[in-house]
Order: structure tokens, then C-alpha cells, then sequence
């Protein structure tokens, strides 16, 4: 069972999320791995996958070039400018390779994204045209507070449009927000898609037991359908 995680946009905490559900995945029982296609701003090794594997309690994290990091550049761009600064670029065909490699080794694979949907992985293809190619089954992490509205629903009907599944929706306040404006946000979100959330995360400075007991449920029901 192979996952996809993306953001409405970048830094909307999909990084933070995807650890959350390893680590949920982990405790229930369930044999789950973590992918990161491409990232950018280290050549060695994916920021983002260190930090969701030390979260995770997983040792050693992967390096560049492995089957969970496939691609790490330098340049903290888009993943077609920060190859090509490289001489380099991205080979979606060894993306689906690596992925379905893990897929083999593992019950359950969290693939997580770059940015939001539409970054060019090449100048020919978009992050959202491999995931249609694949048939990843997609979660939406998209932040609580003021214009969530706008980039959800976009990031949504893109998809829709594409005719990918979205296994679920996990709102992240990766910042304090009013509550007003963020139970409004919720209501709205839920009303023009059809999509209740998995969850809300919740803002709080250290990951307790009750954040990761709420990422259980959420994960007990993307399980389900496997």
C-alpha cells in the first residue's frame, strides 16, 4: 500500500504530518516506510526524511541516492532548476522504480511530496502528473489559519480534476490560529469539497502520547482501505 502526502503549499507542515503517521503507523503495528522523492537545499541527504525518521525512533536515516531519498540537491528550489544548477534531472521512471521497490519490502509506504502539487519535477512533468500516472491514493495536509480556503480548494479540484483519489484531508495549525477563523475554514473546506478531515493538528510545541493517539484513529481509517 503505497500513500501520497502533499500541502496545499509549501511549509504547510506535510513533513510534520508524514511523521506523525509513520509513527502512528509504527505503533499499531503495521510494518510502514517513508519516501521522499526529491529534496532540495542539501545534496547529502534529505532534511525532511531526518527529520521524520528521528521522529519515528528510526536509525540510521537514509542518505541520498537511497530508495527513500532518490534525489537530494543543493539549491533550495523547485526540483527542475535545482537539478539542472546540478547538471542533473529527475527520472520520474526511477521514481516509480524506488517506490515500487519499498512497496515490495514494506506494507505500507508514506510518499511524501515537494511543495504543493504543481512543482515541476522536469520541465515536462508536474508532481501531480506522476502521482496521476501511479494512481497514489492522496492526502491533503493544508494549514488551519487565514487562506487555507483558497489553496485547499484549489489543491483539491486539482486533483479531482486528474481523477486521483483523496484518501483524506488533516488540517495542521502550524502556527497559533484564531479559533474563529479556523473553525469557519473547517466549515467552509468541508461544505464546497464534501471532505470531512481525518483530523486537526493541533499547535503545540512538543509532540505528547494524545497528538499521536489522534494520528492512530487517523490511521486506522486510511488502513482501512488497504
Amino acid at each position: 500500500m503505497v500513500i501520497f502526502v502533499t500541502g496545499t503549499d509549501t511549509d504547510c507542515g506535510k513533513t510534520f504530518v508524514s511523521s506523525l503517521l509513520l509513527k502512528a503507523f509504527l505503533v499499531l503495528g503495521i510494518d510502514a516506510s517513508y519516501q521522499k522523492w526529491v529534496s532540495t537545499g542539501n545534496r547529502d541527504y534529505s532534511e525532511d526524511a531526518h527529520f521524520v525518521y528521528e521522529m519515528a525512533g528510526i536509525t540510521p536515516p537514509p542518505m541520498a541516492g537511497s530508495l527513500e531519498t532518490p534525489y537530494c540537491f543543493s539549491l533550495p528550489a523547485s526540483p527542475h532548476l535545482a537539478g539542472e544548477q546540478e547538471g542533473k534531472s529527475v527520472d520520474t521512471r526511477h521514481l516509480e522504480e524506488c517506490t515500487r521497490t519499498l512497496g515490495e519490502r514494506h506494507e505500507l509506504v508514506i510518499v511524501e511530496g515537494v511543495g504543493g502539487l504543481l512543482v515541476p519535477l522536469t520541465r515536462e512533468t508536474l508532481l501531480i502528473d506522476l502521482v496521476a500516472q501511479m494512481s497514489l491514493p492522496t492526502i491533503v495536509v493544508a494549514r488551519a489559519g487565514l487562506g487555507t480556503i483558497n489553496h485547499t480548494l484549489l489543491t483539491i479540484e486539482a486533483l479531482e480534476r486528474k481523477g486521483i483519489e483523496i484518501r483524506g484531508l488533516i488540517i495542521n495549525e502550524d502556527r497559533p490560529a484564531n479559533p474563529l477563523i479556523a473553525q469557519d475554514n473547517q466549515a467552509i473546506i468541508e461544505k464546497f469539497t464534501g471532505i470531512s478531515p481525518l483530523c486537526r493538528i493541533p499547535h503545540q510545541s512538543h509532540i505528547d502520547n494524545s497528538l499521536i493517539d489522534e494520528l492512530k484513529e487517523a490511521a486506522k481509517a486510511l488502513y482501512a482501505h488497504h
